[in-house]
């Protein structure tokens, strides 16, 4: 059977890692069940991200052309380097954070389209290099664009931290590159409000398409041992814990974790699976809890996932320490790891704004509890009830498949359809 051919812009792609890498690897992984191949323009080098070999195993029919960027920022002491350096800081800035990249991939691209001749393009962001891309090949060849949001772009919490002219740009350019898109994709639902005010007719061309799990990674997890002591009550957080993201204070939960231990006879494992920054790790000294917290530092895709199946439950965070109107800005940003959480099977705290996405969905699910960011008293009232019983889910189990990674392959091959005749 002849494939259908999808030209997949993304900066970030295997063996790179990070939570902006599963949501097009899975794409191009289940594709060829609903008849597209995807043809995929990715960078090669993408300064301070680390890899993971073990995603390549995913790629075997994806075929990917990786772009070396034209220059790579790196710490210098040399006057001349350190001037290119903040030149660049600047373009990035005004234009596009991953510019370096997009000029190189551009070319590749054109190539590859003279080439394959793909039905559709998809560009997804964030970083947003891209959608720049994207829409001068729709310009130049007519192939359909579909714009793939997996961050909101000049409405991010990120862009107005970095200041009125920078997100004025942000503003400028992400209006114009709308208006060259056939369709636009996004994972969350405060977007779609969002981009009504850049684009009138947005409605008419929008897809709701959210993250998701793969039930494959899930399967055939290897029997190598990931340090879990059973006698203790094993508590998980996988993913990145900074400070600049916004979203990840566990200051809340630190609290009643402190309180539950002090007050119960309750042996408490508390196991992060990825890099903590400075911030959050002199926060965590403060609670005195050196026995008590386990800091297992950056590891593999297939680690983590092991680590959330072997848990007693699974923490997520959708908090800033700052209080509950900073952390309601954060409300809806909604964790790619949400639906890893949900596809594990294992119970999950939830720690976010009331009325968040990601409260009401974990609760809708079945899948866990629930407890206000910001406020101490409702997470260690949660928590306790978790750790002092066996929790008895009544899980959604057919809700919950609606988030795998099959189906909403499905659901983007809808919108394909639409353009790739």
């Amino acid at each position: 059977m002849t494939r259908k051919k999808l030209l997949l812009l993304a900066y970030a792609f295997p063996p790179h890692t990070g939570g902006g890498v599963q949501r097009p690897l899975k794409f191009s992984k289940y594709l060829p069940q609903f008849g597209w191949k995807s043809i995929v323009v990715s960078s090669r080098e993408i300064p301070y991200q680390k890899e993971d070999p073990s995603l390549l195993s995913e790629t075997s029919k994806v075929d990917v052309y990786r772009v070396q960027p034209f220059y790579v920022a790196r710490p210098t002491k040399n006057f001349f380097l350190k001037g290119i350096n903040l030149l660049f800081k600047a373009i990035r800035a005004f234009y596009v954070s991953n510019f370096e990249w997009v000029i190189s991939a551009y070319i590749e691209a054109c190539r590859v389209v003279e080439k394959e001749r793909p039905q559709c393009i998809l560009a997804t962001g964030n970083p947003f290099g891209s959608f720049f891309i994207g829409a001068r090949l729709r310009k130049k060849y007519g192939v359909p664009l579909i714009l793939d949001y997996r961050d909101s772009w000049s409405f991010s919490e990120y862009e107005w931290a970095n200041g009125f002219l920078t997100r004025a740009c942000a503003r400028f350019w992400e209006k114009r590159i709308l208006s060259h898109a056939d369709h636009v994709i996004v994972v969350k639902p405060k977007m779609i409000n969002e981009l009504k005010i850049l684009c009138s007719n947005i409605e008419e061309k929008v897809s709701l398409i959210t993250n998701g799990f793969d039930d494959e990674d899930f399967q055939n997890l290897s029997n190598k041992d990931i340090g879990f002591d059973q006698s203790h009550f094993n508590i998980v957080f996988t993913g990145i814990m900074w400070q600049q993201a916004g979203h990840q204070s566990p200051l809340s939960f630190l609290k009643a974790l402190q309180r539950v231990i002090r007050e119960s006879d309750k042996r408490i494992r508390f196991h992060i699976f990825g890099d903590v920054d400075a911030h959050y790790r002199e926060m965590i000294k403060e609670f005195d809890l050196d026995d008590t917290i386990i800091f297992h530092g950056y590891v593999s895709h297939e680690e983590a996932v092991k680590a959330q199946v072997k848990a007693d439950l699974l923490l997520l965070l959708v908090e800033n320490e700052e209080g509950p109107k900073a952390s309601e800005k954060y409300s809806g940003i909604i964790p790619g790891k949400l639906f890893e959480y949900l596809g594990s099977g294992t119970p999950m705290l939830t720690i976010a704004p009331q009325e968040s996405f990601e409260s009401e969905l974990t609760v809708k699910c079945g899948a866990g509890l629930s407890a206000q960011a910001n406020n101490p008293e409702d997470v260690y009232d949660k928590l306790k009830a978790i750790a002092s019983s066996d929790l008895n889910l009544d899980r959604d189990e057919a809700l919950i498949k609606e988030y795998s990674r099959v189906q909403l392959t499905e659901c983007l091959v809808k919108v394909l359809s639409k353009f790739g005749a």
